[in-house]
């Protein structure tokens, strides 16, 4: 069983749904207005707007079912394998960028207490070096 609906068969589909719910509210409301006696003649019609309304849906051509295009789908492996070949190297490079970035950025290596006459800490002087530089404790 095919679940797949082309436009035209779609819009078909939604038109009979539009034109049930119509019809359908178009019914209550000649009811409705049917039950008032002075108002006969504009539930006739209503009646008759329907029924017109129904035939001319009715007598609308069907639309005739197309036949699809073949669709061939063919791969490149080459092509596909160059392309990705090309991205990673494009990645390899990024990330070296982003590696000597991060080893050129300067980070504090030591610090060295300015004091004041009383013994009070003045400023803190400090000392950067790169991190590639920094040895880092085990």
């Amino acid at each position: 069983m095919d679940n797949e609906f082309d436009d035209k068969e779609f819009e078909l589909e939604l038109a009979q749904k539009n034109h049930k719910e119509l019809t359908t509210s178009l019914g209550k409301l000649t009811a409705a207005i049917s039950e008032d006696k002075g108002d006969a003649e504009i539930a006739k019609a209503i009646s008759k707007q329907t029924s017109d309304f129904v035939t001319a849906i009715a007598n609308l051509p069907k639309p005739e079912k197309q036949e699809l295009p073949e669709v061939k789908i063919e791969y490149n492996h080459e092509k596909l394998v160059s392309l990705l070949n090309g991205f990673t190297d494009n990645i390899k490079e990024s990330n070296q960028k982003v590696i000597e970035a991060l080893e050129n950025r300067l980070l504090p290596d030591t610090f060295e207490l300015v004091k004041g006459y009383g013994g009070e800490t003045q400023s803190v002087k400090v000392k950067y070096k790169s991190a590639k530089e920094i040895n880092s404790k085990k």
